[in-house]
C-alpha cells in the first residue's frame, strides 16, 4: 500500500482515563530488547531517529514494542506507516516519512558500491557487508534531518505511537537491512541492477594480465640465462611443489552472482534453479573423476 506522507490525518481523541488496548498477534520487538537494536545499521537509524523524542516517550514506546501493540507496518518510497494501538477505540495511524535520495547521491552511493564486489554477493543474500556503516552514513540523515512524523493521537507528531513505529522498524532491520533503501527510494532489485550495469562499465576494455599468488617463484626476479645454463633443462623441485598446493576456491555459483538477479519471472526463482544444475553437474564431475580407472 503507497502512502502519500503529505496526507491529513483525521484525529482521533483518546478516551479520558481509559486503559491501553491489548492488541493479539500484533508486531513486537525481540523478548527482553531495548527500545533500540544494540547494534547494525538498525541501531544507526534509531541514534538519528531518537534526537527527536523525549525521554518519557521512550519509556512508553518501549512497553508499547514489547508488548506487540504495532498492528501492521508497511516500507514504500520515503514513507513508512504503520497502526499503532493505544487507548483509543481503533488503532493509530502513524507516517514516518522522509524524502528520498536523488539522482547525485544514488550514483555516488552506487559508485561507491561497485568497487567492491562484496556489496553485490552481500546483496544477493539480503545482507549488507561488514562496511555496512560506510553507506548507513549516506542512508540515514543525522540527527533525523529530513523526516517528518504524523500520527492521528491527539499529539499528533513526535508522541510514543511513532516512536513504537519508529523503534519496531528499528529492530526489523536487523533481518530485513535493505527496507533501508527502499524507504530511500530504491528497491534492492534496482540497485542490484545498477551495481551490474556499474560494474561492467568499469571492466569495459580493461582486461589485464596478473600474476598468480600461489607461485611465489612469479614474485621473484627471473636470473639472467647464463647463470642457470646447466639446469635449464631440469625441472627443478618448484614443480612438485606447485603440484601439491591446494586448488583455488572460487566463491560458489560467482558467475551467477555477477550477472545479478534474473529477468525471468516464474513459480521457483530461475537463478535459483541454474545455481542447482550447476552444483548437480559439478558433483558428478567430481564422482566421475574419482571413479575413472588409473587415477
Amino acid at each position: 500500500m503507497s502512502a502519500d506522507a503529505s496526507q491529513k490525518f483525521a484525529r482521533v481523541d483518546r478516551p479520558a482515563n481509559q486503559a491501553m488496548r491489548r492488541v493479539r498477534k500484533g508486531v513486537s520487538i525481540p523478548s527482553g530488547a531495548d527500545v533500540a537494536p544494540v547494534e547494525g545499521i538498525g541501531k544507526c537509524l534509531w541514534d538519528s531517529l531518537a534526537t527527536q523524542f523525549e525521554a518519557s516517550t521512550m519509556v512508553a514506546a518501549l512497553e508499547y514494542a514489547r508488548d506487540g501493540q504495532t498492528v501492521q507496518f508497511e516500507v514504500s518510497r520515503g514513507v513508512l506507516q504503520g497502526q499503532v494501538q493505544g487507548r483509543s477505540s481503533k488503532p493509530y495511524q502513524v507516517t514516518v516519512a522522509i524524502d528520498p535520495l536523488d539522482d547525485a547521491a544514488w550514483n555516488n552511493l552506487i559508485e561507491l558500491m561497485a568497487k567492491e564486489a562484496a556489496y553485490e554477493a552481500r546483496l544477493l543474500l539480503n545482507e549488507l557487508p561488514a562496511k555496512g556503516a560506510e553507506i548507513a552514513e549516506r542512508l540515514i540523515p543525522a540527527n533525523a534531518e529530513g523526516f517528518s512524523f504524523m500520527c492521528t493521537c491527539p499529539f499528533g507528531g513526535v508522541c510514543k505511537h511513532v516512536a513504537t513505529l519508529c523503534s519496531i522498524f528499528s529492530h526489523h532491520l536487523t533481518n530485513e537491512p535493505l527496507l533501508l533503501f527502499e524507504i530511500r527510494g530504491m528497491t534492492a532489485a534496482q540497485i542490484l541492477q545498477r551495481l551490474t550495469q556499474n560494474r561492467a562499465i568499469q571492466t569495459q576494455g580493461a582486461a589485464t594480465a596478473h600474476v598468480d599468488p600461489w607461485i611465489p617463484e612469479s614474485q621473484a626476479a627471473v636470473p639472467h640465462l647464463q647463470e642457470c645454463l646447466d639446469d635449464y633443462w631440469r625441472c627443478g623441485p618448484g614443480l612438485v611443489e606447485l603440484e601439491r598446493r591446494p586448488p583455488i576456491q572460487h566463491p560458489p555459483q560467482s558467475l551467477l552472482r555477477r550477472l545479478g538477479p534474473s529477468p525471468m519471472h516464474g513459480k521457483f526463482p530461475f537463478v535459483g534453479l541454474l545455481a542447482s544444475v550447476y552444483e548437480a553437474v559439478s558433483e558428478q564431475v567430481r564422482k566421475n573423476r574419482l571413479d575413472r580407472p588409473g587415477d
